[in-house]
């Protein structure tokens, strides 16, 4: 997680000052505990080694941006030569290493965009790539997972579908927020059409 925080850190010093909406960004990350390894392995397979070849999310963070358009330049950012360079990578095991959920929405209404990653790091002396899962999300989208996740979670079935049906009336309208913010942050220059 230091190698994104990093790389985060270096992308908002290099020429994005107070004033550019990046600097605005907010990162969280968390390493898995290993029993929550080892759970999630014995969970999806009897033989937890193979499982965990293929894990994606032994390390995970979270980009907050402000704006849709921040997403796309963090994206571009952990993607690009200089994350490669630092041995930040896509996840040699995965078919999909970009999920797109701003595009296409989860039925409940979730959106965030999700890199998996591989981050080679020294571990007891020897390289070897630790999975990495990312998620790249506005304001609004995490407010939107955290409303989600502590109401959905606590409630019952029969609750939870009625939840459903507000989260996604309130994603829809997170989503219209989103758009005024990207016109609200722009340049003076650009013309905002407010």
């Amino acid at each position: 997680m230091a190698v994104v925080q990093h790389l985060i850190d270096f992308y908002l010093s290099d020429g994005h000052g107070d004033a550019s909406p990046l600097s605005l960004i907010r990162l969280e990350s968390r390493v898995k505990e290993p029993d929550a390894i080892l759970q999630k392995c014995l969970r999806q397979s009897q033989y937890a080694w193979p499982r965990y070849e293929r894990m994606e999310d032994i390390a995970g963070a979270r980009v907050v941006c402000p704006t849709v358009d921040g997403l796309d330049e963090v994206e571009r950012w952990l993607t690009g030569p200089r994350a490669r360079r630092n041995g930040v990578l896509p996840h040699p095991q995965m078919v999909e290493t970009r999920l797109d959920y701003v595009a296409q929405p989860t039925t409940g209404g979730y959106r965030a965009v999700h890199l998996l990653m591989e981050v080679q790091t020294q571990m007891a002396g020897v390289e070897r790539g630790v999975p990495c899962e990312v998620h790249l999300r506005t304001v609004f989208q995490d407010t939107w997972a955290s409303i989600s996740h502590a109401s959905v979670y606590r409630a019952d079935a029969k609750t939870r579908s009625r939840l459903r049906n507000d989260l996604r009336e309130m994603g829809e309208s997170l989503e219209q927020c989103e758009k005024l913010a990207e016109r609200l942050l722009r340049p003076l220059d650009e013309p905002t059409g407010i």
